[in-house]
């Protein structure tokens, strides 16, 4: 979700029931619950904007084979991590799909914790790649992350449980820019941006 301020124009993006996309929407007044407006087609949404907690950056350790590189994660202060949890380590903005092999506090190591509690993260790469996910159901957006081999192809049309949600894949976006929306096209784990969806109601939804 992009916040951007410009001549004192507060734009935020998100997904629009009627241009079946996410587009860029303003505030109709300046109040804090204020509806939004599709700039694209003016449809106006009872969806309000609330600012997400920042998130706490916990100094990480990563091992890449034989070398180590310092990097961070990024999680929210009361989140607990635990032993071998899958995590994103970011080194130099590169995200890297890491396992925790060490936590450390002040004074010891242990098994998990709080994330404001950590002094430092050992993770180790795993070998997969991020797929992020914007799943809509009905005004919400529901933002999902998902680790996968970087040759696992994604296509329109297809259906994917992540957790709790059951969904169907609306569009691709790849990160040479292309948006792939035809069924017949598909696109590889560790080329795409991001992928969107839409939940499908009246159906089992199964956990992965």
């Amino acid at each position: 979700m992009r916040i951007g301020v410009h001549s004192y124009i507060i734009m935020f993006s998100l997904f629009c029931e009627q241009c079946g996309e996410e587009t860029d929407h303003q505030p109709v007044s300046d109040s804090h619950n204020s509806p939004l407006k599709c700039e694209l087609c003016g449809f106006i949404t009872q969806n309000t904007m609330k600012m997400e907690k920042p998130s706490f950056k916990i100094k990480t350790i990563l091992s890449r084979g034989p070398s180590s590189e310092n990097g961070y994660v990024l999680a929210g202060p009361e989140e607990i991590l635990f032993l071998n949890d899958s995590v994103i380590t970011i080194v130099e903005d590169i995200e890297i799909v890491s396992e925790i092999t060490g936590i450390e506090l002040a004074q010891k190591r242990v098994n998990s914790s709080q994330a404001k509690e950590i002094m430092t993260l050992w993770t180790r790469e795993t070998g997969r790649v991020i797929v992020k996910f914007s799943v809509h159901s009905g005004y919400r957006t529901i933002p999902l992350i998902f680790s996968y081999d970087g040759d696992e192809e994604f296509e329109v049309g297809q259906e994917i449980s992540i957790r709790s949600y059951h969904f169907r894949i609306t569009h691709i976006k790849m990160r040479d820019g292309l948006l792939i929306r035809r069924k017949d096209k598909k696109g590889q784990a560790k080329a795409i941006t991001r992928v969107y969806g839409l939940v499908i109601k009246n159906v089992r939804r199964n956990y992965s």
